[in-house]
C-alpha cells in the first residue's frame, strides 16, 4: 500500500535541522541546471528570514513517515502582479503519490491569504526539449498549468574564439560616420550619464501608463548599486553616447562573487541607431574590458529566446551555445 503524506509543514529558517531538510529536498527534487543553480542554503535562510526588501518568502515541506520527500518555495513582491511564484520539487521514489498536488493546494492557499489568484513556476529541461518531457512539466499540465514563455540559456566561452571577433569588427566599421562615442564605467554608473540611462530604460520599456520619474528611477538605481556592492556583485556597463551627451545603448555584465562566468543582463539599443554596428561595438568593448580587468572569468552567460528564433539566431551567431531550456508556466490557484 502506498505511503500518505503525514502533514505538510512550514520551515522555520532558524531551526538548522528543518532549513537543511527542505534544502537538500528542494536542491535533490528540481532540475535547477548546473549553469543557474539553486542559491546557497545561507542565501535561502536570509529569503525565508525576510531579509531581501520587497520580498515575501516562505518554504514548506511535505513530510511521509516523518521523512521530508516534497518541498515548495512560494515567493512574491510588492508589485501588484495578482499572482505569487512557486517552485514544488518531489524526490523520484516518492512521486504518484500525493505530494505534489498537497504542496500545490498548499501555495494555493498562501496565494488566497495574500489576496492573489495565480501561481507561476518554472520547468528546467535540455535545450529544445518540450514541456511535457519532463516530469515536473507534465505535473504542471495536468493541474491546468500553461507555459508562457520558453528561454533557454547561452553560454560563450572566453577567450573571445577568432571567428567571433573578427565578425563584430566587420560589424563595427563606420558606415559613413563613426556613430556615437563607446564609452563605460564599472560597478557605478557615472553621475553625468544617470539621468540619460533612466530615459533610455524607460523609453524601451513598453509600459507608458506606468508612473515613472526620473527622481524615482535613480533612487532605484542607486539603491541596487548600494546592495551590490554590499553583496560583493560586480557590474560592467557599456554605453554609446551621441554627441550631446545622450545614452542611446547600453551593454551591462553583472559578475557575482566567487563564479567564474559573467551574466549579460541587458542589451538595448535606441531603434534608430540599430542595424549602424552600435550593439557590436558595445558588446566588442564589454568583452575586451572583461577579459583585461577580470581575467578569471571564463564565460558569460545570458538568457535568450530559443535557438530557431531570430533572438537566439542572434546570440548563436555571436559564439554562444545553448546549455538549459526555462519554462516559465502559469495557472490558477487552487482552492483550499
Amino acid at each position: 500500500m502506498s505511503a500518505e503524506p503525514t502533514r505538510i509543514r512550514r520551515v522555520d529558517p532558524s531551526d538548522e535541522a528543518s532549513l537543511t531538510a527542505w534544502f537538500e529536498v528542494l536542491s535533490r527534487a528540481l532540475d535547477f541546471g548546473e549553469e543557474d543553480p539553486l542559491p546557497p542554503l545561507e542565501e535561502m535562510r536570509g529569503l525565508l528570514a525576510g531579509e531581501e526588501p520587497g520580498i515575501h518568502a516562505l518554504g514548506l515541506v511535505s513530510e511521509e513517515d516523518g521523512t521530508a520527500v516534497g518541498a515548495l518555495l512560494v515567493e512574491c513582491d510588492e508589485s501588484g502582479s495578482d499572482s505569487i511564484e512557486a517552485d514544488i520539487g518531489v524526490l523520484p521514489g516518492s512521486r504518484r503519490r500525493g505530494h505534489g498536488t498537497a504542496l500545490l493546494r498548499a501555495a494555493g492557499t498562501v496565494a488566497a491569504e495574500l489576496g492573489r489568484t495565480s501561481l507561476e513556476g518554472e520547468v528546467s529541461a535540455a535545450p529544445g526539449a518540450d514541456l511535457d518531457s519532463t516530469p515536473g512539466g507534465a505535473f504542471a499540465r495536468a493541474h491546468g498549468f500553461e507555459p508562457v514563455r520558453t528561454q533557454d540559456l547561452y553560454v560563450l566561452d572566453l577567450p573571445l574564439p577568432g571567428a567571433v571577433e573578427a565578425l563584430l569588427k566587420e560589424r563595427t566599421r563606420p558606415t559613413g560616420d563613426d556613430g556615437p562615442e563607446i564609452t563605460g564605467w564599472v560597478d557605478v554608473c557615472p553621475e553625468e550619464y544617470a539621468e540619460s540611462c533612466a530615459r533610455l530604460r524607460r523609453t524601451l520599456d513598453g509600459d507608458a501608463g506606468r508612473a515613472f520619474t526620473v527622481e524615482d528611477y535613480l533612487a532605484q538605481a542607486y539603491a541596487a548599486d548600494a546592495a551590490r556592492a554590499e553583496d560583493g556583485v560586480g557590474f560592467l556597463a557599456s554605453a554609446a553616447v551621441d554627441a550631446d551627451g545622450t545614452v542611446v545603448g547600453l551593454c551591462e555584465l553583472v559578475l557575482l562573487p566567487g563564479d567564474e562566468s559573467a551574466d549579460r543582463s541587458g542589451m538595448c539599443v535606441l531603434p534608430e541607431y540599430r542595424d549602424r554596428g552600435v550593439g557590436s561595438r558595445m558588446w566588442l568593448r564589454t568583452l575586451t574590458e572583461l577579459a583585461r580587468l577580470y581575467p578569471e572569468r571564463s564565460r558569460v552567460r545570458t538568457w535568450a529566446a530559443p535557438q530557431e528564433t531570430e533572438a537566439g539566431e542572434a546570440v548563436t551567431e555571436l559564439g554562444f551555445r545553448p546549455v538549459e531550456r526555462g519554462i516559465a508556466l502559469r495557472g490558477a490557484a487552487p482552492s483550499a
